[in-house]
């Protein structure tokens, strides 16, 4: 009532003193009694256009019920919606007994709102009257460099520095921050860049920013929702979440133990733009980061976390027609007493054969056998059992939901290790660099087509292709530099003009080897960094830029062209 006063510069404002059952005669319930101070100041004001806030339970519906008519001045009916959202307008009275609204002579208004309307009001005014600095943000880069900085933002383990929200900051952040961007996302014809600006300043009250985000490689747009750098009061670890507003799929990627299951943060990145997802949800503190369990975004134990709401609005905004599969990237470390495969796919129910499993996760499962990972599914074997995953806050939604599919994709320690951080790329690139060999950071899209310029020698032939793979593979699996150093010294690189590239856009390592007139090779590019076995090969007209991209997203062991 107070915000409602405020807010329609009313001319009065009146609280009853008592509940109705206070008193057991009943004399304390002021819309039934005359004799009260409460009635007096009514009948002084009765001439007037009044308003009347009730409260009801959740389980009914925000009503607001006319009688006559509505008070004049500043009341519109698009600013109550606004503060305490949709409710059904219905002209005439109720059947409750109420004597000061029979009393009244001029319009009636009694607004009844449900407990989650009321604390909606609450929360804009809590947050309107912050002051923030809300200029939104536009940047150019790699995401995979943009990452490896957000990693230093999670709070970490014992650190007690995670602070659950409440319920007025979840839906203060969900109906002014969340909504908007998913609804400027799906008008890409007619983007409302005004309603942008507005939840970029309810972001900042929240001590978050949106960030608008083009990746220099492919030229596409993200927004990323994250705590800024000089959050206020004090910054909560409620996790990043990154939308792709171009040429994405239904798809959503959530990491919600990016510190404790490690490389899945990497190994989620590098899938987010590899399966060109919608989404990826980063969780903002290592799972044991507070001592009484509240950091566990996962946990039925924690419904109430910005994790899952960011996951329920996704679920909610994409409708049962364009349900979204979301892929959970988990790890865990292999049984040594039984055979298990590099990736477990579970979706909380037994699949014993992979044709019966829904299209999207066979895709997924396609997607990563490319890579040359094993593949497996939760097939309920007690071989298998522990990685059933039904105890999980995502799962459990979607579930009660019967929307969309969701899929835990259990990741072993040794195919995570091969999305270890940009250190260990950089550490090896200066391996290579000691061994004689020039480094550059470079888009290595750009850097293969450049160095495409001919050359009168025939590409290397499947053999030999084959012995390089298999040298650099020896060397990221033993992390012996004597099968590196073999790999540069071998005959089919003797006089060409090999190089390390950096691949700023995946933070990947290669060895690109340049065609020239004394050398025994076309264009090669190996991947000293880790990924499928497959060898690409292409000749130079099939050598476009999508081509160089799609090498590099799906992680192939070697590119080679052919003249």
């Amino acid at each position: 009532a107070e915000i409602l006063f405020t807010r329609f510069e009313a001319t009065a404002l009146f609280v009853s003193g008592a509940e109705p059952s206070t008193n057991l005669d009943g004399s304390s319930d002021v819309l039934k009694q005359t004799r009260t101070l409460y009635h007096t100041a009514h009948s002084v004001y009765s001439s007037l256009p009044i308003m009347e806030v009730r409260g009801i339970r959740d389980d009914e519906r925000s009503t607001m019920r006319v009688k006559y008519g509505f008070p004049e001045g500043t009341f519109n009916l698009n600013d109550v919606e606004s503060l305490v959202g949709p409710y059904e307008l219905v002209w005439g009275k109720s059947s409750t007994e109420n004597i000061l609204r029979d009393s009244s002579q001029r319009g009636f208004v009694q607004l009844e709102l449900t407990r989650n309307a009321r604390r909606r009001a609450l929360a804009l005014r809590a947050f309107a009257n912050v002051a923030v600095d809300a200029s939104q943000r536009r940047i150019s880069g790699y995401l995979m460099g943009w990452f490896a900085d957000e990693r230093e933002r999670i709070a970490s383990r014992d650190s007690g520095d995670y602070h659950p929200p409440t319920f007025e900051e979840l839906l203060y952040m969900d109906e002014e921050i969340l909504q908007p961007i998913l609804s400027y996302r799906e008008s890409p014809d007619a983007r409302d860049e005004a309603s942008l600006e507005t939840a970029a300043t309810a972001a900042a009250r929240l001590g978050y920013e949106i960030v608008r985000y083009r990746n220099l490689t492919t030229d596409d747009e993200y927004l990323i929702l994250r705590e800024r750098d000089d959050p206020l009061p004090r910054a909560k670890f409620w996790g990043s979440y990154i939308f792709a507003l171009d040429n994405y799929e239904p798809i959503v990627l959530e990491a919600p133990y990016p510190v404790s299951e490690r490389n899945t943060l990497e190994m989620s990145t590098q899938f987010f733009e590899q399966l060109r997802a919608g989404a990826l949800f980063i969780a903002g503190a290592h799972r044991a980061a507070s001592s009484e369990g509240i950091a566990d975004v996962a946990s039925l134990d924690n419904p109430e976390n910005v994790f899952q709401l960011a996951h329920q609005v996704v679920l909610r905004e994409y409708g049962t027609d364009d349900s979204p599969l979301v892929v959970q990237i988990r790890g865990f470390s292999p049984n040594p007493d039984v055979e298990e495969p590099n990736i477990v796919l579970s979706l909380a129910k037994e699949y014993a054969a992979t044709e019966a499993a829904p299209l999207a996760v066979r895709e997924l499962e396609a997607a990563f056998r490319r890579l040359g990972y094993s593949v497996g599914y939760f097939d309920g074997s007690l071989a298998l059992n522990r990685f059933a995953g039904r105890s999980n806050l995502q799962f459990q939604l979607m579930n009660d939901y019967a929307r969309g599919v969701f899929v835990h994709a259990w990741v072993d320690a040794g195919v995570r290790g091969q999305y270890a951080s940009l250190q260990e790329a950089a550490e090896r690139a200066e391996l290579l660099e000691t061994l004689g060999v020039p480094i550059v950071r470079e888009d290595l899209s750009r850097w293969i087509l450049d160095a495409n310029v001919g050359g009168s020698m025939s590409s290397p032939d499947g053999e030999r292709v084959d012995a390089l793979v298999a040298l650099a593979t020896e060397y990221l699996q033993s992390g012996n530099v004597a099968y590196l150093s073999e790999l540069l010294n071998h005959p089919t690189l003797r006089d060409s003009q090999s190089t390390g590239v950096v691949d700023v856009s995946s933070g990947l390592l290669y060895l690109v080897v340049a065609p020239s007139e004394a050398g025994t090779t076309g264009l090669m590019a190996l991947n000293l960094s880790g990924g499928s076995a497959y060898v690409r090969r292409l000749s130079s007209a099939e050598l476009t830029r999508d081509a160089a991209l799609d090498f590099v997203r799906m992680r192939d062991a070697a590119l080679v062209v052919i003249p």
